[in-house]
């Protein structure tokens, strides 16, 4: 839904450009011919370019966030100024769809599984057969299984 959103941004900024350049031409023309009709033209300008520059802005955003909520505003703003379908594309996104998603998930269940008891106990046994082969001395032995269980709660 993320690259739908960019799709829609990028879709709405090429749209406003071409309609500022549009305008301006035909500013540049009613200038020549009538004063007050190239207010109006100004005017529509505005209306133009305010969208692609939302927009912008909201793309710009949208690459860098890491979670949905620092999306919020800008999306609201794209809903009301920008576009319909970016803004409720925007405001429907999910947190899986954003990095800092990923790496929070993945930190939290790393150390689910590293304090699982059957995890620590695996590893205890472990550590007790190379102690029982000599592998580990009593003090290596004695300080490996310290920091297995610190490192476990």
């Amino acid at each position: 839904m993320k690259t739908a959103a960019k799709v829609f941004l990028i879709l709405g900024i090429v749209g406003s450009s071409i309609g500022a350049f549009i305008i301006f031409i035909s500013m540049f023309f009613a200038f020549a011919a009538a004063g007050p009709m190239a207010l109006l033209f100004l005017l529509y300008i505005l209306i133009v370019l305010v969208p692609g520059a939302i927009d912008a802005v909201a793309l710009k955003k949208l690459n860098k966030a890491k979670t949905k909520s620092e999306l919020t505003g800008i999306s609201i703003a794209v809903l009301i100024l920008g576009g319909i379908i970016p803004g409720i594309l925007m405001l429907c996104l999910d947190e899986k769809d954003f990095d800092g998603y990923e790496e929070e998930n993945t930190a939290s269940s790393s150390k689910k599984k590293e304090n699982n008891p059957e995890n620590l106990e695996a590893k205890l046994e472990e550590l007790k057969k190379l102690h029982d082969n000599g592998t580990l001395s009593d003090d290596e032995y004695a300080s490996a299984r310290k920091k297995i269980i610190d490192e476990s709660f």
